[in-house]
């Protein structure tokens, strides 16, 4: 938006030329000396940086006038047909908006309309603002303001905010477009060599898959020390992605097999006639337990059960449960379905710690945490694998970590040793369904192998 100036500020040459030296008066010098700095001021605008833009073309204004009296009207320069900005870490509707060449009063009036949609606040790194204008047009001497923009659009993975302008009611409009979804499945495979996160993200599975994966082997197998360098893992699960082929979800996992020396553990996924889901090796026994062997994902063994030196105190007493290291912030997972009986803060020793019943014989206990998920509340019921917590280093510890501990029957155990119960098998009908969704699982398994 710029502004033309149409007065305009002349000198007579010839009041200059017809003043005598020889017979200036005070009131003749006066006149003189005003005129020259009029002159002098003129020459000095002329030569300043925004002068030299004018005279390049940059800004249309034909002449100089004091600013009180200045007439305006809006002329808008030749635009691209539009312009689409990437969301990038600090980014701002209305920045876009103003380095798009909109008005403030446009970027705030645009911003508004996408807000009834969109949390202008909650712009996602990648997100796309395209914005497409209006062809350059002159006002009219009655006409005082139109929009630069013909539409914004705010495009986001799953939907898009196209934002119009009405001429007439001189107003921004709204409207969510949701984008189609397409349903999709792939088949993933690979062989450690640094280790199962690093390999699979290589291969390339997703971050939430592996986590998944991980889950649903850790009622059997110990990912500190039963993982080797040539073990395979292999995934089939679902995805959903757009029409642009980015995925956006993942998930639910249909199968999975984690090979370890010469031990293939395949899984499938199920979902029985209550209407609950669960996995279940080839013969429909479940592997899912009481109670997860490591209620943490990824997370290494730092100090194990049994008598040691407190990194602390100095004094030689009895570690009674397992911490893992892992970085501050790290979820923690709920080992088993029970009552949560304890959520404290305390002053010393554990801190922030939640202890949960999981039967009448089994409790167990989390200390140490940053902080709690908002589930964690006294008398709340969890599922097995509920976020409870997150891993901090409150309390007497030396680094972040989790503390864990398993209580049978009032008495604390090596959470390391203790064999917990396994959920009852399939049978009968259940076991037949079983079956049959095996063999149309691996049917599609292989079709996606030799696609």
């Amino acid at each position: 938006m710029f502004y033309k100036v149409k007065k305009s500020l002349s000198l007579s040459k010839n009041t200059i030329h017809h003043i005598k030296p020889a017979k200036l008066d005070k009131l003749h010098i006066t006149l003189l000396l005003c005129v020259v700095c009029l002159v002098y001021l003129n020459i000095q605008h002329y030569f300043t940086p925004d002068a030299a833009k004018q005279e390049e073309g940059e800004y249309a204004i034909d002449s100089v006038s004091a600013p009180e009296t200045a007439e305006t009207e809006i002329i808008h320069t030749e635009r691209g047909y539009e312009t689409v900005f990437t969301v990038k870490a600090g980014d701002t509707l209305s920045k876009m908006l103003s380095e798009a060449g909109l008005s403030a009063q446009d970027a705030s009036s645009i911003t508004s309309a996408i807000a009834k949609h969109h949390s202008a606040a909650q712009l996602h790194i990648g997100q796309r603002l395209t914005i497409t204008y209006r062809p350059d047009k002159t006002t009219d001497d009655n006409v005082t303001y139109y929009s630069v923009a013909e539409t914004v659009t705010l495009l986001s993975d799953q939907a898009k905010v196209e934002v119009k302008y009405d001429p007439d009611k001189k107003e921004y409009k709204a409207e969510r477009i949701v984008i189609p979804m397409i349903k999709a499945r792939g088949y993933y495979t690979g062989k450690i060599s640094d280790s199962l996160y690093a390999d699979a993200i290589k291969a390339g599975v997703s971050p939430t898959m592996i986590g998944e994966f991980i889950q649903r082997y850790s009622y059997s197998v110990d990912f500190q020390r039963d993982i080797q360098a040539g073990d395979k893992f292999e995934l089939y699960y679902e995805y959903t992605s757009n029409e642009a082929g980015k995925k956006i979800s993942d998930g639910p996992l249909l199968y999975a097999n984690l090979t370890t020396g010469n031990k293939s553990r395949p899984l499938y996924r199920h979902t029985l006639s209550t209407g609950a889901v669960d996995y279940f090796n080839i013969k429909g026994e479940s592997t899912r337990t009481t109670l997860l062997l490591t209620p943490i994902n990824g997370a290494r063994i730092s100090s194990k059960y049994g008598m040691r030196k407190h990194p602390i105190s100095g004094y030689t007493k009895k570690h009674e449960g397992l911490d893992y290291a892992a970085p501050k912030g790290t979820p923690i997972l709920s080992s088993g379905d029970g009552v949560i009986e304890e959520v404290k803060y305390a002053s010393g020793g554990y801190r922030r710690f939640v202890k949960i019943r999981h039967t009448s014989k089994f409790q167990t206990l989390y200390a140490h945490m940053d902080r709690f998920a908002k589930i964690a509340r006294k008398g709340a019921r969890v599922s097995q694998g509920d976020v409870i917590g997150y891993v901090g280093n409150t309390g007497n510890s030396t680094g972040p970590h989790l503390h864990y501990e398993v209580i049978e029957l009032g008495k604390k155990i090596n959470p390391a040793k203790v064999s917990f119960p396994k959920m009852p098998p399939l049978h009968g009908n259940e076991l037949k369904k079983f079956t049959e969704s095996i063999a149309k699982t691996n049917l599609e398994i292989k079709r996606s192998q030799t696609a």
